[in-house]
C-alpha cells in the first residue's frame, strides 16, 4: 500500500494531511508525519521542502512524548532529507543524534547500521 502511494503520481496529499490532522493517538502522532515526509521525500521536486516542515512536526511530538524510538527513526529521516538537499554536515548531526538516543534505548541493531552509514559519509 505504501509504495503504490510513493511511485502515484496522483496523490490527494490535502486528503492524507487531513486524516493526520484528524489523529487523536498521541502515541502515534509523530510517526505518521515522519511516514508522510517520507511520502513527500520520495515524491520529489517542491515536495521535498514540504518534507522539512513534515519531519520537524514529527520531532516535536516525539520528544514532547518522550518516544525515544520514534524520535530515533525521526532523526534518521531528517538524516536522509539532508542527504537528499546535499547538506551533508547536518546529515551527519542528526545520524549522531539518532545514534545516541538508540544508544538510550537499546536498539543496538540500529546503532550499528547508523555507525555504518556515518563511516560511509
Amino acid at each position: 500500500m505504501l509504495e503504490q502511494l510513493i511511485t502515484n503520481p496522483h496523490i490527494d496529499l490535502e486528503l492524507l494531511k487531513s486524516y493526520i490532522t484528524q489523529n487523536k493517538i498521541k502515541r502515534i502522532n509523530g510517526r505518521i508525519r515522519r511516514y508522510f515526509c517520507i511520502i513527500l521525500l520520495n515524491m520529489g521536486g517542491e515536495s521535498s521542502q514540504e518534507a522539512k516542515h513534515w519531519i520537524e512536526k514529527a520531532i516535536a511530538y516525539d520528544q514532547e512524548n518522550k518516544l525515544l524510538y520514534e524520535l530515533g527513526m525521526d532523526h534518521t529521516v531528517y538524516a536522509d532529507f539532508s542527504k537528499q538537499t546535499g547538506n551533508i554536515i547536518k546529515a551527519k548531526e542528526r545520524l549522531d543524534n539518532a545514534r545516541d538516543i538508540f544508544k538510550e534505548c537499546g536498539a543496538d541493531g540500529w546503532v550499528k547500521k547508523i555507525e555504518i552509514e556515518l563511516a560511509e559519509l
